[in-house]
């Protein structure tokens, strides 16, 4: 079996934790965790595998598990208005598209949303790492055990059936 990274949508659709900084009410069926219970937030658990996968064991302890955080972005609105200015002919804006760190600056999440993840990794004697230029999105590395801990879950190792494509699930 291979050892593989699998894509944001996969990951959805095997069930995998990803953690949101948002109000939790704003996560309809997400349910709270961490430190500070009004801002992390954890997606709702898939319970079953898609038909190609199956499950082979827990995953062997001391395996490294990398985490995405993925850390709400403020002026989306903004951003949507932008974009059809700049591409709606009549407008003054026409073709002043936005450099990407305007973007960046326009979307970055809230300071404090980013130290709530950052927190929260720390306080698992995790590094959080930025992935964007923005923040947006927060990476940490750790053993599946701490994991496990931090997220109050068990990984195992699923196979899909078809490519050996071999990751853990939690």
């Amino acid at each position: 079996a291979v050892m593989a990274p699998c894509g944001a949508a996969n990951l959805q659709l095997l069930g995998l934790a990803a953690l949101v900084v948002a109000p939790s009410s704003a996560l309809p069926g997400a349910s709270a965790v961490g430190p500070d219970r009004s801002r992390v937030a954890v997606e709702p658990r898939v319970e079953h595998l898609p038909d190609a996968w199956r499950t082979i064991a827990p995953t062997p302890r001391g395996s490294l598990i990398e985490l995405t955080f993925a850390v709400r972005q403020q002026g989306l609105a903004e951003l949507h208005d932008a974009l059809l200015r700049v591409s709606t002919p009549s407008s003054l804006d026409y073709g002043r598209h936005l450099s990407l760190e305007e973007v960046n600056r326009l979307t970055a999440p809230r300071d404090e949303h980013v130290e709530a993840v950052a927190s929260f990794l720390r306080s698992h004697g995790l590094r959080p790492v930025p992935a964007t230029a923005n923040s947006d999105m927060i990476v940490a590395t750790a053993p599946v055990e701490v994991v496990e801990r931090m997220l109050s879950t068990a990984y195992s190792d699923i196979e899909h059936r078809d490519v050996g494509v071999v990751i853990p699930r939690a």
